[in-house]
């Protein structure tokens, strides 16, 4: 038995090189995308446990720089944004599946023409979002709209939620790099200059804070450094890595702009219900309880979230990786992955919700200090929380790989309508406990029995259309 677990420790790390295998045959094929996902995996972890070390140096920084209510104020800004990563109307991950099922075909003048589109497109959208949103910036009182009280954070919301803003326009279109490089199954090198925007951004903030800059300079810092890293990545991995691959504005049709629009359109209609689902959490304790409780919730879930991301990183190649797959019509090799990520990612989130609610306590005792309470039930529940939406995410792997989305759509539809409802009334009668009671509830009655129910049913169809 010893034998047979080291040969097979020794077989999976020899996936782990730099040559690619031979893809003229099956296990040719499968070796190669192993290869790129360990890749991947491994350098994504590494470049997250660098992201998540600058935010943990942030949060406490920043949440003493700044008191309780603009910390605050800065989290809902926040989940205002992450609302707002639909507007891109889904066309990033649609220009992900289209790339991953070109390179599938070997295809090269595809993701040329595909990447071309999707410029024009997303920088569209980019300046519309910039237009619309400072016609209306004059009209509101944003201070009133965040629901903060003192003068200083008052005077702050307008400015700090433009500086967000113009960081967010910018990125629509930025981040197709990131898209691109993801369905070519190079997401180790996405990873790396995420990690570079990190690092980038804590070393400005830290900038802002000895200058005694505010809030709008310091959203600035961090918002505004993962985008210069974008911009350069873009630039390497075009003009230098891959000038093949430099679209061309003669590639630009109609055609091909539907093309990526009707593949964006469901990952639009899915992204808007995540965002409203999760996102909103931030806004509903704000708005019940007030932006003191956010400050509290943000924390525990940044603590939890960086687990979540590690792994959400780990498993994240898996999604080009199954579109490439089933281009090629290895639906053994699809069948056999999604078992193994289901489990391994059961194995880890257990894991680690169990590790963090035993040590919870000294973690953010080092973090962010001890005068901060955060009771027992908050953190347990934010560690049920997590196991579900690990697997939940890994799983969606394999569903946008496969290009299943309608399904998908319905199940979030519905989640996203009896969670708000329910967040809304359980945040009202039991606090921030409520808030993770009423997801939790929602999710398994709603998204994990169904999906239970149809995964062998999806599995087929996939293996019949092809």
């Amino acid at each position: 038995m010893r034998l047979i677990f080291l040969s097979s420790i020794k077989k999976k790390l020899e996936l782990i090189r730099l040559v690619p295998f031979d893809t003229s045959t099956e296990e040719g094929r499968s070796n190669e995308r192993h290869r790129r996902i360990a890749l991947t995996a491994i350098t994504s972890a590494v470049a997250k446990v660098i992201t998540i070390a600058t935010s943990f140096i942030t949060v406490p920084l920043t949440l003493n720089y700044l008191g309780t209510e603009r910390y605050g104020l800065w989290m809902t800004i926040s989940s205002v944004i992450a609302m707002m990563w639909f507007a891109d109307f889904g066309i990033g991950n649609g220009l992900l599946n289209a790339v991953s099922e070109a390179f599938g075909k070997d295809d090269k003048n595809a993701i040329k023409a595909h990447i071309a589109n999707a410029v024009v497109i997303l920088g569209g959208i980019a300046l519309l979002i910039l237009c619309l949103f400072f016609l209306v910036f004059p009209f509101v009182s944003w201070g009133a709209f965040f629901n903060v009280k003192t003068q200083l954070a008052m005077g702050e919301a307008g400015p700090a939620l433009a500086a967000f803003m113009i960081c967010f326009a910018i990125g629509v279109p930025a981040t197709i790099v990131q898209r691109v490089q993801m369905g070519l199954q190079q997401g180790f090198a996405s990873s790396l200059w995420q990690a570079g925007g990190s690092v980038l951004g804590l070393l400005l903030s830290l900038l802002v804070i000895f200058f005694k800059g505010g809030l709008p300079w310091l959203i600035s810092a961090l918002a505004g450094a993962p985008i210069i890293i974008l911009l350069i990545n873009g630039a390497v991995f075009f003009f230098f890595q891959n000038r093949e691959l430099v679209p061309s504005i003669r590639q630009v049709s109609p055609s091909g702009m539907r093309r990526i629009l009707h593949g964006g359109l469901l990952f639009f209609v899915l992204q808007l219900a995540c965002s409203l689902a999760y996102a909103s959490d931030n806004i509903i304790i704000a708005q019940v309880i007030g932006v003191d409780a956010v400050a509290k919730f943000s924390v525990i879930s940044k603590l939890f979230e960086g687990v979540l991301m590690v792994i959400g990183l780990a498993f994240s190649p898996l999604w080009p990786a199954y579109g490439e797959a089933k281009a090629r019509g290895d639906f053994m090799w699809i069948k056999k992955t999604l078992k193994r990520s289901m489990l391994t990612t059961f194995l880890l989130v257990v894991s680690a919700a169990i590790l963090l609610i035993c040590f919870y306590k000294p973690l953010l005792a080092i973090w962010i200090g001890g005068k901060h309470i955060f009771p027992i039930e908050l953190v347990v529940l934010y560690a049920a929380w997590m196991i579900f939406k690990g697997l939940g995410g890994t799983y969606a792997m394999f569903l946008n790989g496969i290009h299943v989305l309608r399904p998908q759509i319905i199940i979030a539809l519905i989640f996203t309508v009896v969670s708000i409802v329910l967040k809304i009334w359980f945040t009202y009668t039991l606090g921030l406990n409520g808030l993770l009671i009423a997801l939790i509830l929602s999710y398994v009655v709603t998204t994990v029995l169904p999906y239970s129910l149809l995964t062998k049913k999806i599995l087929l169809d996939t293996s019949n259309s092809h």
